[in-house]
Order: structure tokens, then sequence, then C-alpha cells
């Protein structure tokens, strides 16, 4: 079996209640880190489950500028 790598865009609406917009900006990088060990053994089950041969090692992200979305202008 061979090991691929996948750089992919990921484009995320992250919905924040908070005092301010400064604020909410904040806590926003929280929510988008990497999955844990344990969730990507779980993802790695479904796949096993549908069949598929193949197991996720590892993800990485990188989170850009965080801009408001067009829908709460």
């Amino acid at each position: 079996m061979g090991d691929f790598e996948f750089k992919v865009k990921l484009e995320a609406v992250v919905r924040v209640r908070a005092a301010d917009e400064s604020v909410a900006r904040q806590v926003v990088p929280t929510v988008l880190g990497a999955p844990s060990t344990a969730e990507i053994g779980l993802a790695n089950q479904n796949v096993r489950a549908t069949g598929r041969d193949a197991t996720v090692t590892s993800v990485d992200f990188s989170i850009g500028p965080i801009k408001p979305s067009k829908a709460s202008c």
C-alpha cells in the first residue's frame, strides 16, 4: 500500500455568540484545530466499515484570516 498526501481548500462558517466581534474572532481557531488521534481512529473505523482499504494517518490545518461571512454583514 502507498502513502498519499492531499492539500484541500476548506471553507467554514463558524457562528459565535459573544459580547463583541473581537472576542468572537479569538475563539474561532479553537474549533478549527486538527482532529485528535481518537477522532482519526473513529474516522478510520467508519472507512473500514464501508469496505474501503484506506487509513488516514494525520491531518494538519492552517487557519488564514478570520473574516465575517456575507450572511452576517
